[in-house]
């Protein structure tokens, strides 16, 4: 069966730039403007990131893994879990904007990701609990 090493590297990467975008921005009121440029582009492309992330998942891992699993999986939980990202993400985006434009942490900002940083962190901990072992156990690497 399949061993979903790139779906744990990707959730790997997201959380440590999370956790390290979060303690950065919490710990900074402002930049010079082309390092609030650089921070505010990274966070629109570690956003771009995580909605392809979760989009994958709901149109291709979540239908191989009702075909192969069957009774053995519920994605609703996760799939409502999904449903919020997008929300959350625009926050960031609004707020990595807001960093661009002015070299100012907005507070917003840091609440936006910080909120993403912890559902993310419990989500992924659900997912990874949940999903993983019925990845291994029923979906094969042609799948």
């Amino acid at each position: 069966m399949s061993e979903p090493t790139g779906l744990l590297l990707a959730h790997r990467a997201m959380l440590r730039d999370l956790n390290r975008l979060t303690a950065l921005l919490a710990g900074a009121s402002a930049f010079p403007r082309k390092r609030a440029a650089a921070v505010a582009e990274y966070l629109e492309d570690l956003c771009d990131s995580i909605h392809h992330h979760h989009s994958a998942e709901d149109e291709v891992l979540w239908p191989v893994l009702e075909r192969t699993a069957g009774p053995h999986v519920d994605l609703t939980e996760l799939a409502d879990d999904h449903a919020v990202l997008d929300p959350k993400l625009h926050g960031v985006r609004a707020g990595a904007a807001a960093l661009r434009s002015t070299g100012t942490v907005p507070a917003a900002l840091v609440a936006a990701l910080t909120d993403l940083r912890d559902t993310l962190h419990e989500h992924i901990g659900d997912e990874e609990r949940t999903i993983v072992p019925l990845i291994r156990r029923h979906v094969s690497d042609a799948q």
